[in-house]
């Protein structure tokens, strides 16, 4: 029953990952985000004091560093791209690639080079989002 509910919303979200293309990918989870959004549901988030201001920490900190490479960016354009990369350092982000994707160290320790690369280059390139 589990299984016909999800298979179910994810026929309703619009998503065909039988047609999933890199050409329209950004599409996709634009999409996805956009459906999963349409939910009254609030996601569950840890209010423990310790780990909120962990987070605000490392916020800021990933703000100023993006800020402190892009001066000429506006301070939302910033906080996009560190928001993306504040996905990074999440839990579940480490989980999904580990046991989802069987990334072992090494392999893991190369994607996010390379993910981190490309930030970098559009940094430099006054690529914006």
């Amino acid at each position: 029953m589990r299984d016909a509910v999800l298979q179910g919303l994810v026929e309703e979200s619009g998503v065909d990952l039988g047609d999933l293309s890199l050409v329209d990918f950004d599409g996709v989870v634009i999409n996805m985000f956009n459906y999963l959004s349409s939910f009254a549901v609030e996601p569950e988030i840890t209010l423990d004091p310790s780990q909120t201001k962990m987070d605000e920490t490392r916020k800021h900190a990933l703000v100023d560093a993006v800020a402190a490479a892009t001066p000429s960016w506006s301070r939302q354009e910033q906080e996009m791209v560190a928001a993306i990369l504040d996905m990074l350092w999440q839990p579940s982000t480490h989980d999904r690639l580990k046991l989802a994707w069987d990334l072992d160290t090494d392999r893991f320790t190369r994607v996010i080079s390379w993910f981190t690369s490309l930030i970098q280059d559009a940094l430099r390139k006054d690529n914006k989002p």
